[in-house]
């Protein structure tokens, strides 16, 4: 199946805006009904639509919170990016939230306004069912749309309903709910906070006062010799021998993690492997022979003696290379090993002692070692009652807790009913819909002129045929109405010879002998095949009206009807038709006893005969030459046109092709498909026709505006008046004498 081309782009891709303009003027009743129906059908639903309205109020919410321990008691609120976008989007949630929603419907009588549109009704007469707080809920959400205002701290709530004023209901009542809830959230935190803090003053007071006697009965106990702030003996030598240790420790750990190294890494990932001078020389002397054996491979045969050479030495350099590697990580390993030894024993010992001294330290200790502890946590216990006891008193002074909140979260604007609804857009949806209608019209517009398989014009015939265009003849009868590309609707049948009253039509044929005679100038064809592709495209037409051209213009001309299977030109031209073409080629007579002459001046006929069974049989090349020649010398005849059957319909004409001088190949416009003209031009290639150009029959001449009529009628009315005017005259005369 052929590729289908779409009309306005050339093969390279560019844009043909003439074409283009053309096709859309054929169209452009196509592109103004889809259009137009595009648009209808928009407004139909634009306006059957119910409209609905969008109420909105803006809430200011800051991102502050009261303080309820100090920062050093807690881990501060960093308000960065991450942070900012996460409050907002739990505000979001909480706005959507069903508990803050359910406190919303005892507000501004939303419950009463939403109920009665979404109650089912009840079946088999039971009584409707009302819905419930979750499903008034759940639609509030569905209609519910939160958005924040330009990278700030305002944010918008908006609700969506047929009815403005329960649309401005709901939303001052999702606010009013969102915002006692803010409120009571936030005061009850700071009321769990005042007894959390209540609760911890009291445990740090029970622990301050156990410290107190503890502290007290360690100080009687202590012995009178040990001084209370006496240094601790030892502990320079401790601090010395933690230190190695810990030095001692890192030394170890490096030594772990070589040795796992060493254990996973490969011989060549070994740093003292890649550092050995033997290794190098190894690689260099290894890169050099790979070097020579790439130079020298694709040059000599795989058993060259140097080749041969080259990789016996490539193998042992990378085994040598392999062993010596091997034999340095398994050194470097074993040294690992060792050093990781020598590391942990260092370690145990280093330990052992910091344990003695400890032991030792811990026995001169153990006097003054209790009280100094007991001393430092009531020190720390009765800091952090301090800052307990402040804390109390700071949330005691700030009562005013609910009005903190409350500023916190801001009603900018109310929701007030609005008075235009939000959908549908009307304008909106015209315009769009329009440019929709012509997008569409426009696309369907090049998708028709895609899908019309049928020939049109002149320029398409010499694009597709790639041959030169001999003539184009004009409907003999009125042109035929615009139809679109699969109108079904038959054409008008014409005479098969052209009265000479039709001038635009008889100059057409003018113009075609003068093609035909002028395409090979030196030596005019004097034998003529007349063919088409399919049937019905008037090529009896054009055979007549060309052999009555040729007649009128002084040569003697014979119209040979070699259509067998459907002879027609004996009834065009009303002579008897019982002795003709086929009793020729069936007998050896004399060809004069078959041709007839007609009422037109130098025009004679071969009748087609009787039909034979076997047309394409009895049409032998040796025997029509024969007849050819006989017309032509013995006879005297200048110029033999032939009508023979269609070439994708019957091989006949492909029998004659060798015999004549040349072949036209006539196209009906509107009605020949453009892949049969191809096919039958293909088929007349293939047996070597020598093929003179081609025929456009029942022409629609265009003008630069893509109409198929206007040059046609001016063209027809240009021979119209001549022949008026003479009729006029001739009149005149009449009556003057």
């Amino acid at each position: 199946m052929p590729a289908m081309t779409v009309p306005g782009v050339g093969p390279g891709g560019d844009w043909d805006l003439a074409a283009v303009r053309k096709v859309l003027w054929q169209r452009r009743w196509l592109v103004a009904a889809i259009a137009a129906e595009v648009f209808l059908l928009t407004a139909l639903v634009t306006f059957l639509r119910t409209p609905v309205y969008t109420a909105s109020a803006r809430l200011l919410i800051e991102r502050t919170t009261p303080r309820v321990l100090d920062t050093e008691d807690v881990v501060p609120m960093v308000w960065n990016e991450y942070e900012i976008q996460r409050f907002y989007q739990t505000q979001y949630l909480l706005l959507r939230d069903p508990a803050v929603l359910r406190d919303a419907l005892d507000r501004y009588g939303v419950r009463e306004a939403l109920a009665p549109e979404l109650t089912e009704p009840g079946e088999d007469g039971e009584e409707p069912k009302p819905p419930t707080d979750d499903q008034i809920a759940a639609y509030i959400r569905d209609n519910l749309d939160t958005e924040q205002l330009e990278y700030s701290s305002v944010v918008r709530v908006s609700f969506t309903h047929p009815s403005p004023e329960i649309a401005a209901n709901v939303v001052n009542a999702v606010v009013d709910a969102y915002r006692d809830f803010f409120v009571r959230t936030g005061v009850d935190a700071r009321r769990g906070a005042a007894d959390f803090l209540e609760r911890a003053i009291q445990e740090a007071q029970a622990e301050v006062l156990e410290l107190e006697a503890k502290l007290a009965q360690a100080r009687r106990q202590a012995p009178p010799t040990v001084p209370e702030r006496e240094d601790e003996p030892g502990s320079t030598r401790l601090s010395r021998l933690e230190q190695t240790l810990t030095e001692v420790k890192a030394e170890r750990a490096a030594a772990e993690a070589r040795l796992a190294a060493y254990q996973e890494a490969t011989p060549s990932g070994i740093p003292e492997v890649n550092a050995n001078p033997q290794v190098q020389r190894y690689r260099q002397d290894l890169a050099e022979l790979r070097r020579e054996l790439a130079e020298l491979e694709g040059k000599v045969g795989p058993n060259w003696p140097r080749l041969v050479e080259l990789r016996a030495a490539v193998k042992e350099t990378e085994r040598n290379l392999e062993n010596e590697m091997e034999a340095i990580y398994r050194q470097a390993l074993e040294s690992a090993r060792a050093e990781l030894a020598l590391r942990r024993e260092s370690e145990a010992r280093l330990q052992r002692l910091i344990e003695e001294e400890q032991a030792r330290a811990a026995q001169l200790q153990l006097a003054t070692g209790e009280l100094e502890a007991l001393r430092s946590l009531y020190k720390q216990k009765r800091e952090a009652l301090d800052r307990l006891l402040a804390r109390r008193e700071e949330v005691a002074v700030t009562r005013d807790l609910q009005s903190i909140l409350e500023r916190q979260v801001h009603v900018v604007d109310r929701a007030k009913p609005p008075k235009s609804p939000s959908a549908p857009r009307v304008k909106l949806n015209l315009a769009l819909g329009l440019l929709l209608g012509l997008l569409l019209g426009v696309g369907g517009a090049f998708g028709a002129e895609a899908l019309d398989v049928k020939l049109r014009t002149a320029s398409q015939m010499r694009e597709i045929t790639g041959l030169p265009l001999l003539g184009s003849i004009p409907r003999a009868s009125a042109p035929p109405r615009p139809r679109l590309v699969f109108s079904r609707k038959g054409r008008s049948r014409s005479r098969p010879v052209i009265p000479e009253e039709q001038m635009d039509v008889e100059e057409a044929f003018r113009a075609l002998r003068s093609s035909i005679l002028l395409a090979q100038p030196q030596h005019p064809p004097r034998s003529l095949l007349v063919t088409s592709a399919l049937p019905g495209e008037g090529k009896s037409t054009i055979a007549a009206n060309l052999a009555r051209t040729l007649g009128a213009f002084g040569r003697k001309v014979v119209l040979i009807d070699a259509d067998l299977r459907h002879p027609r030109l004996h009834r065009v031209f009303r002579v008897p038709s019982e002795r003709g073409l086929t009793n020729l080629l069936a007998s050896h007579d004399p060809a004069d006893g078959f041709v007839v002459p007609t009422r037109y001046a130098n025009l004679h006929l071969l009748p087609g005969g009787p039909c034979p069974p076997d047309p394409a049989t009895l049409l032998d090349p040796d025997r029509f030459r024969e007849i050819v020649g006989e017309l032509d010398e013995r006879l005297g005849f200048d110029f033999v046109v032939i009508d023979s059957p269609p070439v994708l319909v019957f091989a006949d004409a492909l029998n004659l092709v060798p015999v004549v001088e040349g072949t036209l190949l006539v196209a009906r416009a509107l009605s020949t498909p453009k892949d049969a003209l191809r096919q039958a031009v293909d088929q007349l290639a293939k047996v070597n026709a020598r093929i003179l150009g081609t025929i456009l029959n029942c022409e629609v001449t265009e003008d630069v505006t893509g109409s198929y009529y206007r040059s046609y009628r001016y063209r027809k009315g240009y021979y119209r008046r001549p022949a008026e005017e003479e009729g006029e005259r001739a009149s005149a005369r009449d009556a003057a004498g």
